[in-house]
């Protein structure tokens, strides 16, 4: 091998490499991503099978002496979540209303779903979702 070619040494090369993949890395997971962008394979719920619950009925009496009736909801919370790259719920907000009892009721059984993360060129990242829990009378 003739001529002066400058190579760079092994260790020196895998370093750059290292640090340069590093930087995009912590460019693509500094922003959050919004359901829909370019290039980004959307937030799934990797394990959703909440048991189904009965609120407690509220049997306490009024001051004629008579059972005051429970209140009952029904409809549907959706609300707008961001998990993080580890899969984790790092915000939520109520985006449409039922109740404050039902807005918190749903942001309870979200919080214990797990997500696999928003992915971009195959890493995760940060990715706003919409979630609709409904509520049904029965």
């Amino acid at each position: 091998m003739g001529g002066g070619a400058n190579c760079p040494d092994l260790p020196s090369a895998i370093a750059e490499t290292e640090q340069q993949r590093t930087s995009r890395r912590d460019q693509l997971q500094s922003k959050t991503y919004a359901l829909g962008s370019e290039g980004v394979i959307p937030v799934r719920v990797s394990n959703a099978a909440p048991k189904p619950e009965q609120a407690p009925v509220n049997e306490a009496k009024n001051g004629t002496g008579t059972q005051s009736k429970p209140k009952k909801f029904q409809g549907t919370v959706i609300l707008a979540v961001i998990i993080g790259v580890d899969g984790t719920i790092q915000r939520i907000r109520v985006t449409q209303s039922v109740s404050p009892e039902l807005d918190q009721k749903a942001a309870e059984v979200i919080s214990r779903w797990t997500y696999d993360p928003g992915r971009m060129k195959g890493l995760p990242v940060p990715m706003e979702t919409m979630v609709e829990v409904a509520f049904h009378l029965y």
